[in-house]
């Protein structure tokens, strides 16, 4: 692979990268408003209303918190495509396997 070619792969990584930052930040701020929602509710109802009325909350909690681990997944495997995860070999990052040990290079799975 030429150097312009590896240059051009880099900045489209680092613009994806970049993406998956901007919606890291994005989910960490929804998970803030949903603390901030939680304690809310709990002070205006907390010895009047039954446990069964923070279940949609602390649901919704735990979709953003998974939301958040996958995103920081992938910004992750971002970060490191292009280079083998066992034996740092530089590979091309379309490839499927590292042409040096052979392992299978991880893919991302949109959950979407």
């Amino acid at each position: 692979m030429s150097k312009f070619n590896r240059f051009l792969d880099r900045g489209r990584q680092m613009v994806e990268l970049t993406k998956v930052g901007v919606k890291i930040e994005k989910e960490e701020a929804n998970i803030d408003k949903l603390y901030e929602n939680l304690g809310r509710v709990f002070y205006k109802a907390h010895s009047k209303a039954p446990e069964v009325m923070y279940a949609d909350i602390f649901r919704t909690i735990a979709g953003a918190e998974h939301q958040l681990e996958f995103l920081k997944k992938e910004a992750s495997l971002i970060s490191n495509r292009g280079r083998c995860q066992h034996c740092e070999q530089d590979m091309d990052p379309n490839a499927l396997f590292c042409s040096k040990c052979g392992t299978a290079v991880e893919t991302i799975i949109d959950y979407k």
